[in-house]
């Protein structure tokens, strides 16, 4: 709140452009930490109206713009901006301008938020371009931590969850090494949400315990949110769903007010998938249809709902809804990928078609999703690591579903 206060008397006091820019980038990640998405973009709209293209500040100010677009589903937006991201990686690629740290960190942060609102070949596009531009800025630990994540969310997408775990922890260590405790925090919740993926959610249990307490010590309440979602992520992994439930209840609560649409979407979804196990079928089609309003703006989430409705809808009797919901999930995971729910979805439409007498298709359809669970099994190089992955109860449930 003093930077906020401190920047917004420089800019009254009419600063000149450069000195404006760079208090304007100020309000931008003094906004991003308190979790104020909405001033994010505001802050970040002025400065980049008097910022040069390409600069440090420039760079930071976009980068956020493009974090916040995402959160709070201004996908046009996003779709915008990281067509000005490209446009100058592409001339740094071309030397017509250098290649510099901020343009390479802020490539790789616009290529995952651009995989996450399922512009997947874009995403990749810009990755590529990024990682072509590195040996051009040398051993710089920031930029190193942005590559890694940016490759560990590739991986989640491509069903890869051992490579997704390493890059994680990877950009983790690159963070600390910087000193930035943030973004290492940042980090450090996104490990927990790997080792979920991974078979491990006792351990994410432990590890986003801690970061939750190093959120409220560094008063981040959105990364606090963020912490609190994952959790409730892994007591649902371990059966724990009392505690599931109200820790995503509380993440919820707090996204929303933040003005975070992407991770109070995440929330309902999740709420959804506990109140299923908990046979609350009116309770998760309520939360899910919360999440339709939500994530609009995020397939690869969105998918995951609808995996999650054919389930509900399944369980309520109605097959024919169900496969018309599960169709739809699988269309959306083949043209772009799920960020979550990949096997939830497979199996649910598997079961839709059962329920629906079309047993060859549902056959098939078990077959490819068995070969993606084995094929993401030997991702892992030790016995042990593979076994507890295949042991996920609903990476189990395709060998027994039809």
């Amino acid at each position: 709140p003093g930077a906020i206060a401190a920047a917004g008397a420089g800019v009254a006091a009419g600063a000149a452009a450069a000195t404006l820019g760079a208090l304007h980038v100020v309000e931008v990640e003094a906004h991003r930490w308190t979790g104020e998405f909405a001033a994010v973009e505001v802050a970040a709209g002025a400065a980049l109206a008097v910022l040069a293209p390409a600069t440090a500040s420039w760079c930071t100010a976009i980068q956020e713009a493009i974090r916040a677009a995402h959160r709070t589903g201004s996908g046009v937006r996003l779709r915008a901006l990281a067509t000005e991201v490209e446009a100058a990686a592409r001339a740094a690629e071309r030397e017509s301008a250098p290649w510099t740290a901020p343009l390479l960190r802020t490539s790789y942060v616009t290529s995952d938020c651009l995989r996450r609102v399922g512009a997947v070949d874009d995403a990749d596009r810009l990755l590529a371009l990024a990682d072509r531009g590195r040996a051009a800025v040398g051993d710089d630990a920031m930029v190193a931590a942005a590559a890694a994540y940016a490759h560990a969310m590739r991986a989640r997408f491509v069903g890869d969850p051992a490579a997704a775990l390493v890059s994680s922890e990877a950009a983790y260590a690159a963070y600390l090494r910087a000193g930035d405790r943030r973004r290492a925090l940042a980090l450090a919740i996104a490990c927990g949400d790997a080792l979920v993926r991974a078979g491990r959610a006792g351990e994410a249990v432990a590890l986003l315990a801690d970061a939750q307490r190093e959120a409220e010590r560094l008063r981040a309440p959105s990364m606090g949110a963020h912490a609190r979602l994952n959790r409730g992520q892994a007591h649902h992994a371990v059966g724990a769903l009392d505690d599931a439930l109200a820790e995503v209840t509380a993440a919820r609560d707090a996204a929303l007010a933040q003005g975070n649409r992407d991770l109070g979407g995440f929330a309902h979804v999740y709420r959804a998938a506990i109140l299923l196990d908990r046979a609350d079928l009116a309770g998760a089609l309520h939360e899910l249809d919360a999440a339709d309003a939500l994530l609009a703006h995020a397939p690869a989430v969105h998918g995951y709902a609808l995996g999650l409705r054919a389930r509900a809808l399944l369980e309520r009797g109605d097959a024919s809804a169900a496969l018309a919901a599960s169709t739809t999930a699988m269309e959306i995971l083949e043209r772009t990928g799920l960020q979550e729910g990949e096997v939830e979805v497979r199996l649910a439409h598997i079961r839709a078609l059962v329920a629906t007498g079309d047993l060859t298709a549902a056959a098939a359809a078990r077959d490819v999703a068995l070969a993606r669970v084995d094929a993401a099994a030997a991702t892992f190089s030790e016995p042990a690591a593979r076994a507890r992955f295949l042991a996920i109860p609903v990476h189990a449930a395709l060998r027994t579903v039809c």
